[in-house]
């Protein structure tokens, strides 16, 4: 009976600490068979650490400056904080490792493997719409680098380009760097997590084929055109469909026959006719124009990648 609780005990003080100790209350309860002490009296801090850590074997040093730009509860960089992956970095913090930062220089490549692997990978945790807040001046980094074009799963800014968050940013320089498997051990942390290589698989296959910076730009670019093609191709056949008699109309038509027969009569005016159909044109083209031209992907497209993509 003492025993039990002495594990409750141990178990309570654990989880009213921090955040963190809350999962390691969680998998005490997993590790103790359901809470019942195993008779065991202690369970060392290593233990738990090793228990909650499983699954999380990347070698290399995973960093983040925060600026708390972002809500705390769907930060992504945060949670990785959290579950032990990632190191919380200040201003003053060096770091020679890669870093993504919209001042770098070069797109992300293969050719930087081996700065990961020595030195690690961090990112900059901030909102687009305030970079402008941030010293980048100040932080002492060696290896600033640019993501190619890609596009956010993440439930914030689903279906946006180049609006990764945190642990999208990691995991694509994982995979394009040649660490597969630890950019989908990080995204499984997340419930939406899958979803990114399946929008994202292909182009990332071509952009871990590359050999340099320049490579990966080209085949962005290259990947960028194929898309507006393929959206002017798209925008076309909807022009052409407008074109193109509404059978459904068919019927009315052949009412108005009939009426134009009556006309003949002497019912209405020519001269009339012609000038409520000149009208009844204008009208229509009207339309026409206003739902002709809205090149959403375009603007996307070309609102984001003067800033961020890489030139060669």
């Amino acid at each position: 009976m003492r025993k039990r609780r002495g594990a409750q005990r141990l178990h309570d003080k654990i989880k009213n600490s921090n955040v963190r100790n809350r999962e390691h209350a969680i998998l005490y309860d997993e590790y103790t068979s359901e809470g019942q002490f195993n008779g065991k009296r202690n369970l060392a801090n290593n233990e738990i650490d090793e228990a909650i850590n499983i699954g999380n074997n990347i070698p290399m040093t995973l960093g983040m400056w925060d600026f708390e730009h972002c809500d705390p509860k769907k930060c992504s960089g945060k949670k990785l904080a959290r579950l032990g992956i990632v190191k919380l970095l200040k201003v003053s913090h060096k770091f020679r490792g890669i870093v993504l930062s919209p001042q770098g220089q070069q797109a992300i490549s293969p050719a930087d493997r081996v700065i990961i692997q020595e030195h690690g990978l961090a990112v900059i945790d901030c909102s687009w719409a305030r970079l402008d807040d941030v010293p980048f001046a100040k932080l002492k980094t060696f290896n600033d680098r640019l993501l190619p074009y890609l596009v956010a799963v993440n439930p914030t800014n689903y279906g946006r380009p180049w609006k990764l968050n945190c642990v999208e940013a990691f995991a694509a320089c994982f995979y394009i760097t040649g660490f597969p498997e630890y950019a989908h051990q990080l995204l499984s942390k997340f419930k939406w997590g899958c979803a990114f290589f399946s929008v994202n698989g292909d182009l990332l296959k071509k952009y871990a084929m590359c050999k340099d910076s320049g490579e990966v730009v080209r085949v962005q670019n290259e990947w960028l055109k194929d898309i507006e093609e393929e959206y002017t191709q798209a925008r076309e056949k909807d022009n052409d469909d407008l074109l193109v008699r509404n059978p459904n109309h068919s019927f009315l038509d052949d009412g108005d026959d009939d009426d134009d027969d009556d006309d003949d009569d002497g019912d209405y005016n020519d001269d009339d006719d012609r000038d409520n159909d000149d009208g009844d044109s204008d009208s229509d083209n009207d339309l026409t124009v206003k739902g002709s031209n809205q090149p959403i992907i375009k603007d996307d497209l070309s609102g984001n990648s003067e800033l961020k993509i890489a030139k060669e």
